[in-house]
């Protein structure tokens, strides 16, 4: 059976409204501490939501661009011999990068909507760790890819350079024979 690709996507959402849910109970059960974390975290999310949604927007530019990135690489790039396994894993993780900063770019409309602001701050909390945890993945993975296209890219110069250098020495080399036969 064939996977649907936005299904990992999917999981994190309900993952994320799960915790969500949980929260609601604990916080009628009157837990001090726990209301109290809740409360903060919450209240800190929603009076900065306009700042995180534009975090978020951002980062919804950067993955596109990774997007774009991998379907420009040129042959000389590690890209370009990633197998398709490795290289769907990689797709993946910027579309599920990707969803996780559009939901949260959205977040301001979300926060209309009065069902509890403190609660409301606390799920974008909860996204927003998604957010930093999908972009951390991305970003280890893609550090990797450029570091080998930068290690392939400065041995492909320095043997550009020696060829260079030796067609130099052997034109010298000519130059000067040349000149003491005359």
């Amino acid at each position: 059976m064939k996977k649907n690709k936005y299904e990992n996507i999917g999981r994190i959402i309900i993952y994320v409204l799960f915790l969500g849910l949980i929260i609601l109970p604990l916080t009628k059960m009157k837990i001090p501490i726990f209301i109290d974390i809740v409360n903060i975290i919450g209240k800190a999310f929603i009076e900065k939501i306009d700042t995180f949604a534009t975090i978020a927007t951002v980062l919804v530019g950067i993955y596109f661009s990774l997007f774009t990135i991998l379907m420009t690489a040129d042959g000389k790039s590690i890209v370009s011999f990633l197998d398709k396994l490795t290289l769907r894993k990689l797709i993946g993780l910027i579309a599920k990068a990707f969803f996780c900063s559009m939901f949260y770019m959205f977040s301001p409309l979300v926060s209309i909507i009065s069902v509890g602001k403190n609660l409301l701050g606390w799920v974008l909390f909860l996204y927003f760790v998604a957010l930093v945890v999908q972009g951390s993945r991305l970003g280890i993975y893609f550090f990797k890819i450029i570091n080998v296209d930068i290690d392939v890219r400065l041995n492909k110069l320095k043997e550009e350079s020696e060829k260079q250098k030796s067609v130099e020495r052997m034109i010298k080399k000519m130059y000067d024979e040349r000149k003491i036969g005359h």
